[in-house]
């Protein structure tokens, strides 16, 4: 039986951090946010925050009166330029930033958004229009984050597609520039599928990439990236650590979770069908001194010679190939 797809996630509630607050500010905010759902945490000062958004990841950041006397444009550049020692794995997206206090005169508003704040509030504001206000920031950012995964996600597949392959990369170069543990590069082909789509047409050949990606997913472990870069074509991105330097036989093993078992295949319209398909995979590996081109090529290379000596009739057996 094929792997079911995945459920959808519960919708988290939103979070707040609150950032040099006073006592009477910080109470009324968390009277207030707290009552209407929100998650809060509070720190003193902007030397801290970034601390507090990585071991939290907050939706939004209320900048209260007592940082507004700091430099909290700071926060900003902070977000904008990680340190280097993040955990590129963590997947933090940057918080919004709303300004809070009391009553500001235009000019300051209009020079907190100049300089990169979303919203400006003001706490004399009815409680009700504080929150509203807090709530859209929080909404519009994601509805922001949404659009920017829903482009680097494979729309049939829902895969990392070619567009977050550069994001990708730069998070793997960073880690294994930390740790100097490689990374295991596999591309995959799928075998004589343009045979499916001329013998069984094109929706069943959309289904049969969906439970290919879907076994290849859960083949892999959860900190390995899966890619479809191509109509039938697929990578695996699968970094190394400390406990486990080297990701033994996954090529073997992706290539036996597809040849292995016919796949089911439900069109939404038709009938269903029993497909036999068999995948290639090209391994390399890629080293923290090398880059991810060179990797690809390597492995690209690897996979044109398996299907060389398939041809051939060297290699017969699909699902027991790719030896790494």
């Amino acid at each position: 039986m094929d792997v079911p797809p995945a459920p959808q996630p519960e919708e988290a509630p939103p979070r707040a951090l609150i950032l040099g607050a006073s006592h009477g500010e910080q109470q009324f905010l968390e009277n207030l946010l707290g009552s209407a759902g929100f998650l809060l945490q509070s720190c003193r000062t902007c030397r801290l925050v970034r601390t507090s958004v990585c071991g939290w990841a907050p939706d939004v950041v209320l900048v209260c009166s007592q940082a507004l006397d700091e430099d909290w444009t700071e926060l900003l550049r902070k977000f904008e330029r990680p340190e280097a020692d993040t955990d590129p794995r963590s997947d933090i997206e940057p918080p919004a930033i709303v300004l809070v206090g009391s009553r500001r005169e235009p000019v300051e508003v209009a020079d907190g958004l100049a300089q990169g704040a979303a919203e400006v509030v003001e706490l004399t504001a009815p409680a009700s229009d504080v929150v509203a206000r807090i709530q859209r920031v929080v909404e519009h950012r994601a509805d922001l984050l949404s659009l920017r995964n829903a482009l680097k996600e494979d729309e049939l597949t829902g895969l990392d597609n070619r567009r977050s392959l550069a994001d990708r990369e730069r998070e793997l170069e960073a880690r294994m520039a930390r740790n100097g543990i490689a990374t295991t590069c596999i591309v995959v082909d799928v075998d004589r599928f343009k045979q499916i789509n001329d013998t069984y047409g094109h929706e069943v050949g959309d289904a049969a990439l969906r439970c290919i990606a879907r076994r290849l997913r859960a083949t892999c472990r959860a900190s390995d990236f899966v890619f479809r870069i191509g109509g039938d074509e697929f990578l695996i991105l699968a970094p190394a650590d400390a406990s486990m330097p080297v990701v033994p036989d996954l090529g073997h093993r992706l290539c036996h979770a597809i040849g292995s078992r016919p796949l089911t295949i439900e069109p939404a319209t038709g009938t269903q069908r029993i497909l036999r398909v068999t995948i290639t995979a090209g391994v390399a590996t890629w080293n923290p001194q090398s880059k991810l081109a060179e990797a690809l090529a390597s492995a690209d290379h690897d996979l044109l010679a398996r299907k060389r000596r398939r041809r051939t009739g060297e290699d017969s057996a699909p699902d027991r190939q790719a030896g790494a």
